[in-house]
């Protein structure tokens, strides 16, 4: 079972990546940050772009491998390799997805949290890791908010949309050009990151992403439960119905001959229920029937 990590350690692990890699270049960081420099510097991975099919031949659907230290790859059985793949298969095209994405997805996620840092289990143990366009299990999604808070750290992004922070909602079309050159990063990949940080937005380019779109579907669900339990309940239609026919302790009078037929159209007194509640007080008072 691959161990719960919480989002505030994932990111702590990417800004601690950056930082050395900036005592590493004597420099503070700019962006788009240089992942394959960026990892072959601390770690020595290489990158390498596969345009021959190899990672093809692994399996269906692969975007990109990690081949850690002593696992052997199809590209010169050389270890400690971030390969991306750029071979489009018939039913598959791995070039729509962010190349930068993929290097930090397997740098930062799967090498450094998941080989490295032993998230998977033992050190003697750790396999070969390669991402897909597929459903995603807990390993992957850690190595995606793991790219995301290296190459689009939380607090840029704040920086970016003018101050707004997790839970606010951001119009891309505001935006997106910004944020695009800032990150380099591209439209997918820019909704996937800023919808992994809660924010709700506006004229998404993906359905899983738009908020209005979460909002209808809400809105939907709410109202066809709604019409399941009133399908099911049938509705009361008297006080009756509801309560159960009222019996006062006094007696079975009708109210005109308690309070005279005029009382019975007076402003107020024209609910069922007041009429009911005023009889039960009045037959509870001293003195003659109409005794004030």
């Amino acid at each position: 079972m691959t161990p719960y990590l919480r989002r505030e350690l994932i990111r702590q692990h990417a800004t601690e990546a950056r930082s050395l890699y900036e005592k590493q270049i004597g420099r503070s960081v700019t962006y788009p940050i240089n992942v394959e420099d960026l990892f072959y510097v601390l770690f020595g991975l290489e990158t390498v772009y596969d345009t021959d099919g190899k990672l093809n031949e692994l399996g269906d659907g692969i975007i990109g491998c990690l081949f850690p230290d002593g696992h052997r790859s199809p590209f010169g059985g050389k270890d400690k390799i971030i390969a991306v793949n750029l071979t489009k298969a018939e039913s598959f095209d791995p070039t729509v997805f962010s190349d930068s994405h993929t290097i930090a997805h397997e740098g930062m996620g799967h090498y450094v949290l998941h080989f490295l840092k032993g998230v998977t289990g033992k050190t003697v143990d750790r396999p070969t890791y390669c991402r897909t366009g597929g459903q995603k299990d807990p390993l992957e999604w850690q190595s995606d908010f793991a790219a995301g808070e290296l190459i689009q750290p939380a607090d840029k992004i704040a920086w970016i949309l003018d101050g707004k922070q997790p839970g606010e909602i951001v119009n891309l079309e505001l935006y997106e050009k910004n944020y695009r050159e800032y990150f380099g990063a591209n439209r997918k990949m820019m909704e996937a990151r800023l919808k992994a940080l809660d924010y709700k937005l506006l004229n998404a380019k993906y359905s899983w992403a738009d908020y209005a779109k979460e909002q209808k579907q809400s809105v939907s669900k709410r109202q066809k439960e709604r019409d399941r339990l009133r399908s099911t309940h049938k509705p009361h239609t008297s006080f009756e119905d509801i309560f159960g026919k009222p019996a006062f302790s006094s007696c079975d009078k009708d109210f005109s001959s308690i309070f005279g037929d005029e009382a019975m159209f007076k402003p107020g007194w024209k609910s069922k229920l007041d009429r009911m509640v005023r009889a039960e007080i009045y037959q509870n008072r001293k003195g003659k029937p109409n005794g004030r």
